[in-house]
């Protein structure tokens, strides 16, 4: 019975020790790769959901197409690990990212370590504007993003969200350290829409820390719902902050109510109001004019603009910084003065301007 005893303890202490040499043992091999990381490969061809609580990695050279149906859930982290990328959606491709308050979707740097981590291995790489590079909507249905927060985008192409003979919807979204600017003679949002349909929504958004919040066609209706600085601190704004078109005709009847920032005519040749469309605008707002540029009312003299006199509704230089502050880039480099740009035109035979006490610098 003794020696029972003693082989069944010595049993238990070799299974003891197998047992945490198997331990230490498993203790040494890596960790599996985390189930929520997850490599997008390929392109987008059949309907694909993109699932809460995961975070995608693009990792695709060339442009990344999304031809079907693109639903991301709420809490979603995409990286794009390429710099000048387009996530080009055509052919049938459609976007619907719908975050909440508590779980926004979030589009950002492989370099962002903030938002889901290093997942990429490279240690404390600081991102910056213009890690990836933008979604390009070309002739698709409407695509809706909801919740969701842009972070340095604008590779080498500059917008983040570029919207060309589409329509898209864009609320209670963050854009912050994106590009946008000048390139060559054009003026490019984060934001670009001036290609885009005039049902476009764009409204209860966030924008700061950008180069140039957002560009539009001029026959959107913009509220006055946006904001333009950051909420905590009211003085961090957007290098040019306002809202920019290179559109030259106003053929519909389009309202502009946004008072925190101006907008800025950016078409060399101007912006004119057409006899079938006309140009409301709310107390309060300012309306900016690059150099040499020119509103024309020729076609429509009398009901081109309403409101044109309104409290606060000012007609000014580019480089007037008094109203709304600083939207060309330049700080106080460049100051505003007489005949930097052509006025508001009401006549061709003979050619009259306008006198209106609100027009400033023409």
């Amino acid at each position: 019975m003794k020696n029972f005893k003693k082989i069944s303890v010595l049993l238990a202490f070799i299974m003891l020790m197998l047992f945490a040499a198997c331990e230490k043992k498993n203790n040494d091999v890596p960790p599996p790769p985390e189930d929520n990381l997850i490599y997008i490969t390929e392109h987008i061809t059949v309907p694909t959901t993109w699932y809460e609580g995961k975070i995608y990695i693009v990792d695709i050279n060339g442009d990344f197409n999304i031809g079907a149906l693109l639903t991301i859930e709420p809490n979603v982290i995409v990286k794009f690990l390429k710099e000048d990328q387009r996530i080009y959606i055509s052919n049938g491709g459609v976007i619907s990212a719908i975050g909440t308050p508590e779980k926004p979707i979030i589009f950002t740097s492989p370099n962002d370590d903030f938002h889901g981590g290093d997942n990429t291995g490279n240690g404390p790489t600081p991102p910056a504007p213009g890690d990836w590079g933008k979604f390009y909507f070309n002739n698709v249905s409407t695509s809706e993003f909801s919740f969701c927060q842009f972070f340095y985008g604008g590779g080498l192409i500059l917008p983040t969200v570029e919207v060309i003979a589409s329509t898209i919807d864009i609320n209670n979204c963050l854009f912050a350290y994106n590009l946008g600017g000048k390139h060559a003679s054009n003026y490019i949002g984060v934001v670009q829409l001036d290609l885009a349909n005039q049902d476009c929504q764009i409204t209860n958004n966030v924008f700061y820390n950008n180069v140039l919040p957002m560009s539009i066609n001029a026959n959107i209706n913009i509220d006055n719902s946006n904001t333009f600085s950051n909420p905590e601190d009211s003085l961090i704004v957007n290098a040019m902050n306002g809202i920019f078109t290179e559109n030259y005709t106003i053929d519909v009847n389009v309202s502009w109510q946004e008072t925190e920032v101006p907008f800025v005519v950016a078409n060399g040749s101007g912006l004119r109001v057409e006899s079938n469309g006309s140009l409301s605008l709310s107390d309060n707002v300012v309306i900016k004019v690059i150099e040499g540029s020119v509103i024309d009312l020729v076609n429509n003299p009398n009901f081109g603009i309403l409101n044109s006199d309104g409290p606060g509704v000012y007609f000014t230089s580019f480089h007037d910084d008094s109203m709304m502050g600083d939207t060309d880039g330049n700080g106080t480099n460049i100051m505003p003065m007489n005949g930097d740009w052509d006025g508001i035109r009401i006549a061709l035979n003979p050619l009259t301007y306008a006198d209106w006490p609100n027009i400033l610098y023409d």
